[in-house]
């Protein structure tokens, strides 16, 4: 709460190094959790929109060994087969390389733009599909053999995988 007694956010965890309850705490804003309230009480869970591809964050490594035309983006390494973005026309790669522990495709789109927000990292792509639902249309820009493309794409509901994409 502020000053006035308004809530301003909810304790969402606490990091302590004495195992007490003091500590530094994380808090989620309070127009954060009024926009979950609805999908929270009548599903259980909060349901947002996704693009059914995986999704690689571009590095300058993976555009200099790829000799890709931008270093920054959304390399689609994949598009899952019969899903929304391969009906859209999104492509994903085809030339399989070790990258770290992971396999990725080179070869595919790189997303740069979606729903007209810039799109450099996976948290942008995140950011840009944040106010979505399973079912809604956006707008993907993209590279696609240096030249320029644009594509509407219909969302799917975003999963644990999806997410998990986001933390690698």
């Amino acid at each position: 709460t502020n000053g006035k007694g308004e809530v301003i956010g909810v304790n969402s965890s606490m990091f302590s190094t004495s195992g007490q309850n003091q500590g530094i705490s994380f808090s989620i804003p309070i127009d954060t959790v009024v926009s979950l309230l609805p999908d929270l009480l009548k599903y259980g869970t909060v349901r947002r929109g996704w693009i059914d591809i995986v999704p690689v964050q571009l590095t300058k490594a993976i555009a200099s060994y790829g000799k890709l035309p931008v270093s920054q983006g959304i390399l689609v390494s994949q598009v899952v087969p019969g899903g929304n973005a391969e009906e859209a026309g999104l492509k994903g790669g085809s030339q399989k390389v070790q990258y770290g522990n992971d396999q990725i495709y080179l070869g595919g789109d790189i997303i740069t733009s979606v729903g007209g927000r810039p799109v450099a990292r996976l948290s942008d792509l995140y950011m840009a599909l944040l106010d979505t639902r399973e079912g809604d249309k956006v707008k993907v820009e993209l590279i696609r053999d240096g030249d320029k493309k644009s594509l509407m794409v219909t969302l799917v509901g975003r999963d644990n995988e999806a997410v998990e994409a986001l933390i690698r």
